[in-house]
């Protein structure tokens, strides 16, 4: 790895600059490229004058040279042409190098003995008979400092530094005289604002009073706090200036969200359509962190409302009770339903990756199908598990995957219309090497009911969409009646994989093929679509348009398919 390293580079302000050319030769390409960084660093009026450059030039290229470990170079600069186009030839000779002869390294402390800090000495050395590196020197005492600020050695400092260059013997000696102190632990989490729950939030804390102080913990309950939605803004420190006993507390400065926030959005999707969503949340019910959300979606052919009250119980970002409600107008090819559930549930963690849900579910349905027209009352006690695994930012991760199993049951000795047991499970899997990507995904279902007639229309099985198979339209794969009306599907199963090419910074070009089908048997012959996209990445995710054809029982005109969010 090349180290470069610009010293006391100024800029010179004025109301007129020059430009300048730098034509460099001689010395090797590593010598050429920090010369060059050096000399572009530069900034001249128009009226400064070519023996001034000359100068000016000169000394930069000597110090780019030192800092690669050349001392006694002799170069030659040029300047020629007009202010508004200068050109400066620059002939490298840089001399003999100046060869590390000897490395004396005095370490005291605690972070001696860590075995990540003896790997940080590994990945930085000093190695005598090499050429003195001044970026490859000042590199190795920021990554002593960085460590010891990151684990938790606040009292370290450098005693003592220094290097001895010897011109006549081309000789470095390089001194580092380092004390590291004890590593501190981690103290009392405090908060600056007295009224918010202390004992629900700390619970988000990835360590506890006494652990070895990590950096990467104060960021991870700095998110974790602003995961819950009750604040505006958060902050965590350490509070440096009063650490004690080997303690450090964690000072918690937050910014309460208003008792009422409302937003309004607005998005577009193949499947529905133009959406408006109009939302509310009163984030502090009371001094316990209970909280109320309400929301109202809305297209041409869905309509939901929804409402949850939310208790937390150890923490409120993954271990709670919810309490909800919703309404949902659907009006979809050949669907016609109006349903209404409540819904009682408790969430909480395995690890940070699993998730299972306990829920129980009451559903009132009244649809159409086709030609069946019905009502249905369920009681659904069941069960979810998830898994999110995701490296990269949230928007566009590099890597990770997601598994997910629903579980739910209906029977009339709890008063259901219907006996019944759906299981579904969903799988996606992401990776990237460079500008290439990978993504597959699976879904599959199943209902255990006697007769599809008894299901209600929203617990059915459709396929074909954006996120189903693409070249067909939205739920228009599904067993059909006598008529050819859809009437949805016991099982479920569909798979895709898309491979993606990053072409521009926030572009890339994607294959796919999808393939699957919703049925009433196991024997059902398989749809499939295939196609080509572009994907335009934005703070929120990509924006992906597809065009997608059908390869079996579809109309041989191409679809274009539009969505919007984070493949994971």
């Amino acid at each position: 790895m090349r180290w470069f390293l610009l010293i006391g580079l100024m800029g010179v302000s004025g109301l007129t600059l020059s430009a300048e050319s730098y034509h460099i030769q001689g010395g090797s390409s590593a010598e050429q490229e920090n010369v060059r960084l050096f000399l572009e660093a530069q900034q001249f009026g128009a009226q400064v004058s070519q023996a001034d450059i000359h100068r000016q030039s000169l000394k930069k290229t000597q110090q780019a040279l030192q800092a690669l470990g050349y001392f006694q170079s002799h170069n030659q600069i040029e300047v020629s042409g007009p202010a508004d186009s200068r050109r400066i030839d620059v002939r490298l000779d840089p001399g003999p190098s100046v060869n590390i002869a000897h490395v004396d390294l005095d370490l005291k402390g605690e972070m001696t003995q860590d075995p990540r800090f003896k790997l940080l000495l590994q990945n930085h050395a000093l190695i005598v008979g090499k050429p003195f590196h001044s970026g490859q020197y000042e590199a190795l005492k920021s990554a002593m400092n960085q460590f010891a600020l990151t684990q938790g050695y606040f009292d370290g400092k450098f005693l003592h530094s220094q290097v001895q260059i010897s011109l006549a013997q081309h000789q470095a000696i390089i001194h580092i005289q380092y004390n590291s102190g004890v590593r501190y632990r981690m103290g009392q989490i405090v908060f600056a604002d007295p009224d918010v729950p202390r004992s629900l939030l700390t619970g988000l804390a990835p360590f506890h009073s006494g652990d070895p102080y990590q950096a990467d913990q104060i960021v991870e309950f700095s998110q974790a706090l602003n995961q819950t939605g009750y604040f505006k803004s958060v902050m965590v420190t350490p509070m440096l200036a009063h650490r004690h006993d080997g303690l450090i507390d964690l000072e918690v400065a937050a910014t309460r969200k208003p008792s009422d926030t409302f937003s309004v959005g607005l998005g577009y999707s193949t499947d529905l359509g133009l959406k408006g969503q109009l939302t509310w949340s009163h984030p502090w019910v009371n001094r316990f962190g209970h909280s109320f959300s309400a929301a109202v979606e809305g297209s041409s052919s869905e309509q939901t409302l929804e409402t949850e009250y939310r208790i937390p119980v150890t923490n409120p970002v993954n271990d709670f009770v919810a309490l909800q409600t919703s309404y949902k107008r659907e009006l979809e090819n050949d669907t016609d339903s109006r349903s209404h559930q409540l819904t009682l549930s408790r969430q909480w963690y395995i690890d940070p990756q699993w998730t299972p849900t306990l829920f129980y579910k009451t559903l009132y349905e009244d649809y159409r199908q086709g030609h069946q027209s019905d009502s249905t009352i369920l009681f659904l006690p069941g069960f979810s598990l998830t898994r999110l695994r995701r490296e990269g930012a949230k928007s566009d991760p590099v890597s990770g995957d997601l598994i997910s199993v629903t579980a739910q049951t209906a029977n009339k000795a709890w008063l259901s219309d219907v006996n019944l047991t759906k299981l579904v499970f969903q799988a996606k899997w992401l990776r990237s090497l460079g500008r290439h990507r990978l993504i597959s995904r699976t879904s599959l279902g199943a209902i255990w009911v006697d007769d599809i007639d008894q299901v209600p229309a929203s617990m059915r099985f459709f396929a074909g969409g954006d996120q189903s198979i693409r070249g067909y339209t939205y739920k228009s794969i599904s067993p059909e009646d006598q008529e050819g009306q859809l009437v949805g599907g016991k099982y479920l199963a569909t798979a895709s994989v898309e491979y993606n090419y990053q072409f521009a910074s926030k572009w890339r070009a994607a294959v796919f093929y999808d393939t699957g089908t919703a049925a009433n048997d196991l024997h059902h012959r398989l749809y499939a679509g295939a196609g080509v996209g572009i994907r335009w990445l934005t703070l929120i995710g990509p924006v992906r348009i597809d065009f997608a054809k059908g390869l079996v029982d579809a109309p041989d005109s191409w679809r274009v398919h539009f969505s919007l969010g984070p493949d994971l």
